[in-house]
Parts: C-alpha cells; structure tokens; sequence
C-alpha cells in the first residue's frame, strides 16, 4: 500500500502513523460435533518516514551573486554562474540535514552564500550544513535555500555542449520521529539554465574562441 502524498488537500501531517488490524475467524467441529468458532487478531503500528525532496538548479542573470562572463559562454574565457539549492520536508522533523556535490574538474567554486556552504578542495565537494529540517518545510512554509557561486573555463573540446556545472546533489538526514536515515537526489546543474530570467537556449552551449 501507499500512504497519502504530502500536502494532500493542503494538509500535511506530523509524525503519522498506520494502524493495521487482522482478524482471522473460523469454525471448529467439537467433539459433539456441534461447531465451535475460533478466532484471533493481530495489531501492529507502522511508522511513516517523512518525504524530503532537493532541488538543484543553476543561474546567470538572478540570484544573490553577480555573475561575470561572456553569455553565452565562449571556450577559454571565465564565465560565473550561482548554484541554488532548495530542500522540502514532509511531515518529521530531520536532523543533521546535509546536502553534498561534487564539482567537475573544469570548474572552479569561489564562494558560498554564508558559513554553512564549505569546500574541500581535495575531493572537491561543495557541503551545505542545513542542520534541522522542520516538517512542513516546502509545504506549510517556504523551502529552506542555499546558494554558492562558481566559475566555469570551457575548453575548445566543449564547445557546442552545455557542460555540467556541479555533479548529482545528495541529501542525507536522520528522520528523529522514524529513526531512519532520509536520502534525497536532484540532477546535475548544467549552463542550460532553465528558469533563469532573461536566458535563452542559445546562451546554454558553448560557442567557439573568437
């Protein structure tokens, strides 16, 4: 079976629970041979796991940083683009939330929106300390948000591409009402950057060294 997806009728539910109940009934012949209904039942209470989801998208024109660059981006010449994170949480409480990527070799990160972005340059993992996701995260509230800038250097071998400016984002979570651990991915960001205000889809791939 399937429990009720989040925000149902806008209704989102904190710390649920499933009661499931058996009952199995039948007749036993007695030693009179006069039947002899027997029964016996069974109780057991699930526990649901909240839902989280992570979003992960890419912009040029908007965001909290000013980006730099030729749009669309030309091979050998630096172009900035702002990396946004966004996570949702259903219906427990999750804590010690972290969201993780890994950037391509090509590109280079120059910084985070605030100390909970960091950096390790050797495994060259951007992190996002989110801490405590509250339930209803994204339904009964905004989405909670993070953002990191980074550059990217096209090579002459990219052009005509729309090269990955992160790799597949990952959250990771322990759900306190299910004691579970909670996973969430989202797709790689790229420099097609749908959604952005004021690009086009002749901005998203590479266009040769003039």
């Amino acid at each position: 079976f399937t429990t009720v997806v989040p925000g149902t009728n806008g209704t989102v539910y904190t710390n649920p629970t499933i009661n499931l109940n058996l009952t199995v009934s039948g007749a036993r012949e007695g030693q009179q041979g006069v039947p002899e209904t027997v029964m016996s039942a069974a109780t057991i209470q699930a526990t649901v796991a909240s839902a989280a989801t992570l979003k992960q998208t890419a912009a040029h024109f908007t965001g909290p940083f000013a980006n730099s660059g030729p749009m669309p981006p030309i091979a050998e010449q630096r172009t900035t683009y702002t990396v946004v994170w966004s996570v949702s949480n259903s219906s427990n409480i999750i804590a010690n939330t972290i969201v993780t990527a890994v950037l391509p070799p090509y590109i280079q990160f120059i910084a985070g929106q605030d100390k909970t972005i960091a950096f390790d340059k050797g495994s060259r993992t951007v992190s996002w300390a989110v801490g405590e996701l509250k339930a209803g995260t994204g339904f009964s509230s905004q989405p909670r948000t993070a953002a990191f800038q980074v550059s990217l250097l096209p090579s002459l071998s990219q052009v005509g591409q729309s090269p990955q400016l992160t790799g597949q984002a990952k959250l990771t979570g322990q759900d306190r009402f299910a004691q579970v651990v909670i996973e969430a991915t989202a797709e790689p960001a790229s420099t097609a950057l749908v959604g952005d205000q004021g690009f086009s889809s002749s901005m998203g791939t590479v266009a040769p060294k003039k």
